[in-house]
């Protein structure tokens, strides 16, 4: 086979395949990783199960590449709220990053909720899981510099409580209004974000 023919072969599956996800996302979204199967992901698709085969070995492979599709572009988005100059303003840059993808994106946290160990479903190998929880942890070790940007001699420890207390409080208003219960306690979810930055940034104060 010529090498064009090899390029045209591999274009042709990498559409289908990239076909395949977004249905797959919207699948898994209305019926979480347990719920799902291949037969409801072909169906969706207009394909015969056993055509899936050739793009995705089983439903936790698509599973897994949707979580590494969301985590990456979450990585991006903290990534570029970090890049103040300012220690302080790079802080708020992160968090606020974290907290617009989740709230822009809520299919996104629905499936992601796996990954933050809260109310997704389970199913995933162990090694599929531990690559995406480092690809977690990528992701918030842009927040950990930045909160070493404010204190260079921070203790690891201190630090690590710092981002686990940003980490709660962001995950608890995007699920509360997710859930629509903020609404219901006339919450306002931005204010309770900033809240929580202005909270960190007094602790860590000269």
């Amino acid at each position: 086979m010529s090498r064009e023919r090899v390029k045209r072969k591999k274009a042709r599956h990498d559409v289908k395949r990239a076909a395949i996800f977004a249905v797959a996302k919207q699948v898994f979204v209305k019926e979480g990783l347990e719920g799902a199967s291949l037969r409801a992901i072909a169906r969706a698709c207009d394909y015969a199960p056993g055509a899936l085969y050739a793009y995705y070995a089983s439903k936790e492979e698509i599973y897994a590449d949707i979580l590494r599709d969301s985590l990456e572009r979450l990585h991006r988005a903290a990534a570029k709220g970090g890049l103040a100059r300012d220690a302080r303003r790079s802080l708020r840059g992160v968090v606020r990053a974290f907290y617009r993808f989740y709230r822009d994106n809520p299919h996104d946290l629905d499936l992601s909720l796996y990954i933050y160990q809260g109310l997704g479903p389970r199913g995933l190998t162990r090694e599929l899981d531990e690559e995406l929880n480092a690809k977690l942890g990528v992701a918030i070790g842009i927040m950990t510099a930045a909160l070493m940007r404010l204190r260079p001699r921070m203790r690891a420890r201190e630090c690590e409580m710092h981002q686990q207390t940003l980490l709660s409080g962001l995950m608890g208003v995007l699920v509360l209004q997710r859930t629509g219960r903020l609404s219901r306690l006339n919450g306002n979810p931005d204010r309770l974000v900033e809240r929580h930055i202005d909270l960190t940034l007094k602790a860590l104060a000269p």
